[in-house]
């Protein structure tokens, strides 16, 4: 759209989707930061989206009467919600004289207002007590699966004779057929089609993918690496152990999701897949150390017995060293 097209009312629905999901994210509490000035009739200009919000919580109701030099606030047509204009500061100069401290007679609420509407902090005033999180950091995974926008790629077009696609997408569809236990069908059964392209194309485009080339890629090195797995002797214990997949966890420490655990004969066990390209045990060690893998595990295990109250073995799974799997089981615990 160039700057002649007139606004559509599509363009104006989406504007409005979009501060009302600005508007209704917060969990707590929800400050708001704009500049109006008052008419000559003293009420107050709004423009773009802070008309629209301050016609839902009564900015367009406040009317002026003379200069404000001090906080004030007003009501909103929200209940419990307080309107809150700040002087704006005049001072342009270092040498200009700044605004006084505001009073604690000033006419500034009793008690933190739930909301505001700032005209500008002419005057240095805590609003509010720094917000503790609310929740424990996440690790590296569950960050990249929360990502708001989602992690993703747009219109990625590979240049090369033979497209291969990004790795974190590939990592992403194994994890999705991991989840749901889903693997190509075996191809002894010769079955011309198992469904399994259907099933993670939609994955793949979700995942910014449009290539044809690119999503084929993403789609048949995902299936080797899940047959690569169904080969391997680890399979028949798992397929027919009681498995919970993507098992999330909360600690003081952090949080995040387990992509596997199980039990067998022996007892409990942790599994977490991975799908980086190693060419070497060396290197699959080398990685473990440098990205600290053994320690993630670990966290896990920790977050087993403190959630659970027992204990679990944890095992790394590489699918793709030097074209086969490889695995660290950590010690007796």
């Amino acid at each position: 759209m160039n700057s002649t097209t007139p606004k559509t009312e599509l363009d104006d629905a989406e504007d409005r989707r979009l501060l009302y999901v600005a508007a209704t994210r917060a969990k707590e509490k929800l400050l708001i930061s704009g500049h109006v000035k008052p008419k000559k009739d003293g009420s107050l200009t709004l423009n773009g989206w802070l008309e629209r919000f301050g016609a839902v919580v009564g900015l367009d109701e406040i009317k002026m009467d003379g200069e404000m030099s001090t906080p004030r606030a007003f009501p909103a047509k929200l209940g419990g919600i307080s309107l809150m204009l700040y002087p704006v500061s005049t001072a342009t100069t270092p040498d200009a004289p700044q605004p006084a401290p505001v009073s604690t007679d000033s006419p500034l609420p009793a008690e933190a207002p739930q909301g505001y509407f700032a005209k500008g902090l002419g005057v240095k005033v805590d609003l509010l007590e720094p917000l503790a999180p609310s929740i424990p950091a996440a690790d590296e995974k569950t960050r990249a699966r929360e990502a708001d926008p989602p992690q993703r790629i747009w219109r990625v077009v590979s240049t090369a004779r033979r497209p291969r696609a990004p790795a974190w997408v590939v990592g992403k569809l194994v994890h999705e057929c991991l989840h749901r236990w889903r693997f190509p069908a075996e191809v002894q059964r010769g079955f011309p089609d198992d469904g399994f392209d259907a099933f993670l194309r939609p994955f793949a485009i979700e995942s910014g993918l449009t290539d044809p080339a690119e999503i084929h890629a993403a789609v048949q090195e995902s299936r080797l690496l899940l047959e690569r797995l169904r080969a391997h002797p680890l399979f028949a214990e798992l397929d027919t152990a009681e498995r919970h997949h993507e098992v999330r966890y909360d600690l003081p420490e952090g949080r995040g999701v387990i992509d596997l655990l199980y039990r067998t004969p022996e007892g409990w066990f942790i599994i977490d897949f991975k799908t980086d390209e190693v060419r070497s045990d060396e290197e699959a060690r080398s990685i473990i150390s440098r990205e600290r893998y053994d320690l993630q595990v670990a966290r896990y295990a920790e977050a087993i017995a403190t959630q659970l109250g027992f204990q679990a073995k944890t095992r790394l799974i590489f699918l793709n060293v030097n074209g086969a799997i490889w695995t660290q089981t950590s010690p007796d615990v």
